[in-house]
């Protein structure tokens, strides 16, 4: 019963992160059932917003 409630806390916690996954996974599909292309435009798009998302914040403002 800990360990769910472990769980659950770790869900709670990541829930606008989990949702914005979900957005992007529906606009991905949105875009391949319009067109094949457009569909690898728009993954292409979302791939690079997540990098820029993800990446780990610069220590000592960059410069070195």
């Amino acid at each position: 019963m800990k360990e769910f409630k472990l769980i659950l806390c770790e869900i709670i916690a990541n829930v606008s992160f989990i949702l914005l996954i979900l957005g992007f996974i529906s606009f991905i599909y949105a875009a391949f059932l319009m067109n094949l292309v457009l569909g690898f435009v728009v993954l292409g798009v979302i791939l690079v917003i997540m990098a820029y998302i993800l990446q780990p914040p610069e220590q000592n403002g960059g410069n070195n």
